[in-house]
């Protein structure tokens, strides 16, 4: 099983509303449609200076990791 963490900073351009708002209501439905993933966490940060999430996913392997995002 492999877990990929990514750490996420909104545009400077976005509030961290606006950020939230499209993070896990837009791209998270869209990650959960990457092949083979078999699990998908967002955690939103709240009060940090250099993010505002991490995601996290899960896949078998690293193969299936690495399709998914080809």
């Amino acid at each position: 099983m492999l877990k990929a963490m990514i750490r996420l900073a909104r545009r400077t351009d976005m509030t961290a509303e606006a950020f939230r708002s499209w993070w896990l209501d837009e791209h998270a439905p869209l990650a959960a449609q990457l092949p083979a993933v078999r699990k998908i966490v967002f955690n939103a940060i709240d009060d940090a200076d250099d993010h505002d999430g991490v995601a996290e996913l899960w896949f078998d392997d690293r193969e299936s990791f690495d399709d998914a995002y080809a």
